[in-house]
C-alpha cells in the first residue's frame, strides 16, 4: 500500500506505475480468494493502461496472465465479467480508493 500512497501524489506519468500497484494488489487478492475484488481491481489498472494507450511489456504479460487467467477460470463467467467491468468504470481514484479499503467481503466460491 505505501507504493500506492506515494504513487497518488505524483505527476500523470506514473499511471502506468499505479496500474502496476493496482495489479500487484489484484494478484494478492486473487490469491486470497477474493475473487471478485481481484478482477475489479484488474479491471480498473487494464481500463486505465489501455485509456493512456499503454500496452503490457512481454515478461509483465506473462507475469499477469499466470495469475488472471486461473482467477477467471474460478468464477462464473457472468460474475467475473461483471466484477471486470465495474473496475473498468472506476476513475483512478476510486480504483485507488476501493484498492486501499478494508472491505474485502467480496469472495467468491
Amino acid at each position: 500500500m505505501e507504493n500506492v500512497d506515494f504513487m497518488t501524489g505524483q505527476p500523470e506519468s506514473y499511471g502506468d506505475y499505479l496500474c502496476e500497484c493496482l495489479e500487484g494488489l489484484a494478484a494478492v487478492a486473487g490469491a486470497r480468494g477474493e475473487s471478485a475484488r481481484a478482477l475489479r481491481l484488474a479491471g480498473a489498472a487494464d481500463h486505465h493502461r489501455r485509456e493512456a494507450g499503454r500496452a503490457w511489456e512481454l515478461d509483465y504479460s506473462r507475469w499477469v496472465d499466470s495469475w488472471l487467467a486461473p482467477l477467471r477460470q474460478r468464477v462464473e463467467k457472468r460474475i467475473g465479467e461483471s466484477a471486470w467491468a465495474d473496475g473498468a468504470k472506476m476513475s483512478l481514484a476510486e480504483a485507488i480508493e476501493y484498492a486501499r479499503s478494508e472491505n474485502t467481503k467480496c469472495r467468491i466460491p
